[in-house]
């Protein structure tokens, strides 16, 4: 029997507030539901789906139950450095990565999803 789990990842560049980030974490927790794994690389505006303190300003507060239910989240340390963040400005369990782990996560991903503006 083939294995039929698969790896999705998902590039977030879309603030908290664009209706793309709401569609892209239900369709995440929709997979993890289903057994696949799971892989958020946040860039640019979309660091801001994982910065502590902001719940009040996020359409989706979910990244932290997407994190508990087994899906991996890295942000671009570029990204959060850039807009004067760094690891303890962040939700538990996200690691600051590089445009290398991004490429990283393309090339082993079964299917590979943009989210953007």
């Amino acid at each position: 029997m083939e294995n039929s789990r698969k790896t999705v990842g998902f590039l977030m560049t879309s603030s908290p507030e664009h209706q793309n980030s709401y569609t892209a974490f239900r369709l995440a927790e929709a997979l993890l539901v289903q057994g696949h794994s799971v892989e958020l690389f946040f860039m640019d505006d979309g660091i801001y789906n994982v910065v502590r303190n902001s719940a009040e300003e996020r359409l989706f507060t979910g990244v932290q139950s997407l994190i508990e239910k087994g899906a991996n989240a890295l942000i671009c340390a570029l990204s959060a450095e850039s807009r004067g963040y760094s690891s303890g400005d962040l939700i538990p369990q996200v690691g600051l990565m590089s445009q290398y782990e991004l490429s990283e996560i393309a090339s082993r991903s079964d299917r590979f999803l943009y989210f953007g503006p």
